[in-house]
């Protein structure tokens, strides 16, 4: 038998961080678990994933900020548009951004040694107020939740990720279900067919950033092509995504319809300088002002 040592390389570590993991080479079945689960091959560029299905699309998106209550998509009354207002810069924010595949090659799959129902996808932060400015990115995994009828209004599987089980528990409510049917609409070369199946995967995403001392910071970072008045708000949205190419979900079929249910207006700082986590003892204005306006893409401050 051989041992696999996994070990974190975060910065804090627990006693649970390191252990070993035994398995048998020779033993067809224990290597292919492996396999399927992406565990050996997961880390390398070569990897050729098969096409997910034949249709794909994003939205829509919910959002979460302190890290409790409900995940929050727009009420049918609004304008679209989710508004946190007045919001800590302090807290951490939470998104959950639906993706959709219309029949999923699930043997293509299997014949790659793939988990189809846990895929790779980079997922990036745009704020749309003023200029349009592109900031950090991050990657995550799209997870497989369950199937969705239109017709019947079906939502049913569940998370292996922990960190979707709220949001699964809080679609068990029909008013849920059906808000989310509001916001869902799929672009496919079979728009008048309502009626079909769809896969649903969930993206989650808890953005974070690193002060200019080096601190890591669970939240949002402002970015914009100029600095945003308290009387403002920053407008950002999920659709900076990308994907192995065969996988194929993007947001530009979002873009370039209405995707006003996409996006989430933060109520700028009062001041940016103070009771703020990026600042930092002894950082000045001008330095906070060029990451925010000059490094939009930078999760950590400090150059």
């Amino acid at each position: 038998r051989h041992y696999l040592k996994l070990q974190n390389t975060a910065e804090k570590k627990s006693a649970l961080d390191e252990y070993r993991v035994s398995f048998d080479l020779k033993k067809e079945p224990e290597l292919r678990k492996m396999l399927i689960a992406n565990f050996l091959h997961s880390g390398k560029t070569e990897l050729k994933y098969p096409r997910l299905s034949v249709s794909t699309g994003v939205g829509p998106c919910f959002v979460r900020v302190g890290g409790r209550g409900k995940y929050q998509l727009p009420q049918k009354d609004d304008a679209g548009v989710v508004t946190i207002d007045p919001f800590d810069w302090n807290q951490p924010v939470e998104f959950i951004l639906m993706v959709w595949a219309k029949g999923v090659h699930e043997k293509d799959f299997k014949k790659a040694n793939i988990d189809w129902k846990s895929l790779p996808i980079n997922v990036g932060l745009i704020n749309y107020e003023g200029l349009d400015e592109k900031g950090p990115s991050y990657p995550a995994k799209m997870n497989y939740i369950g199937t969705y009828n239109t017709e019947g209004k079906i939502w049913k599987g569940s998370a292996k990720a922990p960190n979707l089980k709220p949001l699964m528990e809080q679609m068990q409510d029909k008013q849920e279900v059906d808000l989310f049917e509001h916001h869902f609409h799929p672009v496919t070369v079979m728009d008048f067919f309502r009626d079909d199946v769809y896969q649903l995967f969930a993206v989650y995403l808890k953005p974070y950033y690193y002060d200019f001392s080096g601190n890591r910071h669970d939240g949002l970072r402002p970015f914009a092509s100029s600095l945003i008045e308290a009387d403002e708000f920053y407008r950002y949205a999920l659709v900076d995504i990308h994907t192995q190419p065969k996988i194929a979900v993007s947001a530009a079929k979002v873009e370039v319809a209405d995707f006003d249910d996409m996006q989430f207006r933060f109520r700028a700082p009062k001041d940016y300088t103070k009771a703020v986590p990026w600042a930092s003892a002894g950082i000045g204005e001008k330095e906070i002002k060029d990451w925010i306006t000059k490094r939009p893409m930078d999760i950590r401050a400090k150059v």
